[in-house]
């Protein structure tokens, strides 16, 4: 397996060891392999909502053009080789293993100890420049200043709605959390960021003009107008200064996914002097084609059971309305996880749209479990067994019960099994 090595590394997914982490580390380990990060051109992208999103339309719409494009995401839902694609394709275990193997072999060499997040950063561009892609689309881990991604000078630079999530890791307030997010733009490359609250803008407009940076914000210099919802997500013009590229056709679901999508047509078409321009045709194929896995998938539809990994109470609120328009009148049950670093007004935000509540105990050290008073006040039930799980999420298969699964990526799995019990 590719990630048997991985075990030697730490961990900031699981357990934040940071405090000293910056990006020095992976500047060496970077340069013991060649920096392969200047060998192909980039798109950065970071924020706390929606960069998975935008990865994956930026990713459809440079396919579409006809780029080998390479997209490196996280978390994964299944595999840890979902990462790291390129056209689609994900990295193969041999190749990934190998790259990891590799790196492990020369930890004796560098100053410090890679974590885990910068060995799969460094396998990434390692792979896209053996590959040679033309571009890649690069999310960020956690934050932006010192995320290992952090090392690149990208063709552009990406920034989606910022909220409050890992207060304990990138500061308790809003404004503390732009800044870091910010930290990814750089000298003179254009930024492109979400409509987001005042402060979050002022950290934006600071750095940007700070770093010399043209910016673009949605809502100001560019846009949706006649926009359409239809059965399968909307149809709309994008408006970015004196040109248009109308009827796109965008089949996500909720609303901020026209916002994202925007985001994405703005950031492929000022990325840099390609050879193959991007066209309107490209855009409205990848949009119409882009996909997102495990973003409010719909796993069955009778019962309808419905997966989203919203984690924070921003995601949380957007998602809610979504199935409140989705599913009027609709009764509404969720199965929740969520890491003990989450905000957990996510709870009373579900109970005040009218869910009930049943938990899930993932064995994962991260996991957060409920207790007496929780249980007493929130919960209806609480699991560690999927078979127990489901027997209990039997008894809302009839009537006009939504199934909800959200809080966490690590839920997927569950859900996925959920669906199989139902088949």
């Amino acid at each position: 397996m590719p990630t048997e090595k991985l075990k030697y590394f730490a961990d900031n997914e699981k357990t934040w060891h940071g405090g000293t982490y910056d990006t020095s580390g992976m500047v060496k380990a970077l340069e013991l392999f060649g920096n392969p990060h200047k060998n192909f051109r980039s798109i950065h992208i970071a924020g706390t909502n929606g960069k998975g999103s935008v990865a994956h339309m930026l990713n459809s719409i440079f396919i579409s053009s006809g780029y080998k494009t390479g997209l490196y995401t996280s978390p994964h839902l299944l595999s840890i080789c979902e990462r790291i694609r390129i056209n689609d394709a994900q990295i193969t275990e041999e190749t990934l293993g190998r790259y990891i193997d590799e790196i492990y072999e020369t930890r004796k060499a560098l100053d410090k100890k890679p974590t885990y997040f910068d060995v799969l950063t460094l396998s990434a561009f390692r792979h896209f420049s053996d590959s040679h892609v033309d571009i890649a689309v690069i999310e960020t881990g956690l934050g932006g200043r010192l995320d290992s991604t952090n090392v690149l000078i990208p063709e552009v630079s990406l920034i989606t709605g910022v909220s409050l999530d890992h207060t304990g890791i990138l500061g308790g307030k809003l404004r503390e959390i732009a800044s870091e997010k910010a930290g990814i733009i750089k000298e003179g490359v254009p930024v492109i960021a979400a409509k987001s609250s005042e402060e979050v803008l002022e950290e934006i407009i600071k750095h940007s003009g700070e770093k010399k940076s043209k910016l673009l914000l949605y809502g100001r210099d560019f846009y949706a107008e006649n926009i359409e919802e239809r059965e399968r997500g909307y149809r709309y013009d994008y408006i970015s200064g004196g040109s248009s590229i109308s009827g796109i056709s965008l089949e996500l679901s909720g609303e901020f996914q026209i916002m994202n999508s925007c985001l994405a047509i703005t950031a492929s078409m000022i990325s840099g002097d390609f050879p193959v321009k991007i066209t309107a045709g490209s855009v409205r194929t990848g949009i119409k084609k882009a996909r997102v896995p495990g973003r409010y998938e719909f796993l069955s539809e009778r019962p309808p059971v419905i997966f989203d990994p919203a984690h924070n109470p921003s995601a949380c609120g957007s998602l809610v309305d979504l199935i409140q328009h989705k599913f009027p009148g609709s009764k509404k049950t969720a199965v929740v996880s969520l890491m003990k670093d989450k905000d957990r007004s996510f709870f009373s935000i579900l109970m005040e749209h009218g869910f009930t509540l049943a938990y899930f105990d993932l064995d994962d050290g991260r996991c957060y479990s409920p207790g007496p008073r929780e249980m007493k006040n929130i919960f209806l039930e609480k699991f560690k067994d999927e078979r127990e799980l489901f027997q209990y999420l039997d008894r809302y298969r009839t009537g006009d019960w939504i199934i909800l699964f959200t809080g966490s990526f690590r839920l997927y799995k569950t859900a996925l099994n959920y669906r199989e019990h139902l088949e």
